[in-house]
């Protein structure tokens, strides 16, 4: 096009197409249509950023043929004005109901159609930049989020050389899981957040404890039970990822209800956290430090299955495996 705002015309009449295009040609590009029909049809194949649409026409009137463009994704939000020689307030509400920003009244009078389809116009503006700026700040947000989560697990390895990488490994492994197990995207990024930062109660831990790897004895478990705590109550804090602190709280947590601090069994273990600790045993078992053969680590998830893990998350961990016979799925 040549720059100008495309406005596109719907009306039976063609006098009132050709009136409406004369008062707008000037400022605008105007294409005209003569039914809803031609209407739907034209908007499949071009671009505009208004519609003008009269509602009583034959065959898809203006109140059809506005059901149509707002269940077609790429004009849901498309502005549209109606043309209308009803004056009346159970129209105007109808239309309001249905979609439309607004009513031009015929017969036209030009100043009026202009100035209501400029201010049309800008509002449509200001909304795409509202909504711009506000994919622009979230995304923003989810990138400082990010950084600040790598920077958290960077804290908690430079405190314990022996756990070095589980965090990001285990993520890793969690998403895998989850993809293999048909958790859709939103859900598979959930659980990698959770998954990084399932182990910040850790940074509560005193050194000896951190540097050996775990506790010892029972006064230790219970300080690393109640830095499982600690770790869930600070993640409650981040309002952005509102169940982030589940796999903090969780991750210990036994499928035959063994674990704690809760004890919970089955699917009282919410699902994300079951994929979580599928990661985290993986990663323990395979990783340098478990020093584990392929063969070796196979038996154990087995062994573990309706145990520790969930028999679910079991089978996806070793149908990944199938596909790796080279066992290159480990650190």
């Amino acid at each position: 096009m040549n720059g100008k705002p495309h406005i596109l015309v719907v009306d039976d009449i063609l006098a009132n197409r050709r009136l409406a295009s004369k008062i707008l040609v000037d400022e605008y590009t105007v294409n005209t249509v003569r039914s809803g029909e031609e209407a739907i049809d034209y908007l499949t194949k071009q671009q505009v950023d208004l519609v003008l649409l009269d509602i009583r026409m034959e065959g898809m009137d203006g109140f059809e043929t506005l059901e149509k463009i707002r269940k077609h994704a790429p004009t849901a939000d498309l502005p549209v004005i109606f043309l209308t020689a009803d004056d009346d307030h159970q129209t105007e509400t109808q239309g309001f109901k249905a979609g439309a920003m607004d009513f031009i009244v015929k017969p036209f009078v030009p100043v009026v159609m202009k100035a209501r389809v400029a201010r049309a116009i800008e509002l449509a503006k200001l909304r795409e930049e509202a909504r711009t700026d506000a994919v622009t700040q979230a995304r923003r947000r989810e990138k400082l989020g990010l950084e600040i989560i790598e920077a958290l697990v960077d804290i908690m390895e430079w405190r314990s050389h022996t756990t070095k990488g589980h965090s990001r490994r285990a993520a890793e492994y969690a998403w895998q899981i989850a993809e293999q197990m048909d958790v859709e995207s939103k859900q598979r990024e959930k659980i990698y957040y959770m998954a990084m930062l399932h182990d910040v109660g850790k940074l509560s831990l005193p050194d000896e404890i951190m540097q050996k790897g775990g506790p010892s004895n029972p006064t230790e478990q219970e300080i690393v039970q109640q830095s499982i705590l600690i770790g869930s109550n600070t993640l409650k804090k981040i309002t952005e990822l509102p169940d982030v602190w589940k796999g903090a709280s969780y991750y210990k947590e036994n499928y035959d209800g063994t674990g704690f601090p809760g004890h919970l069994k089955g699917e009282d273990i919410p699902l994300d956290v079951r994929i979580i600790t599928g990661g985290c045993v993986y990663d323990a078992l395979s990783s340098k430090a478990g020093g584990l053969t392929q063969k070796e680590v196979r038996a154990e998830i087995e062994a573990m299955k309706g145990q520790r893990l969930d028999p679910k998350v079991a089978d996806a961990i070793l149908e990944l495996m199938d596909m790796d016979p080279d066992y290159t799925w480990h650190e």
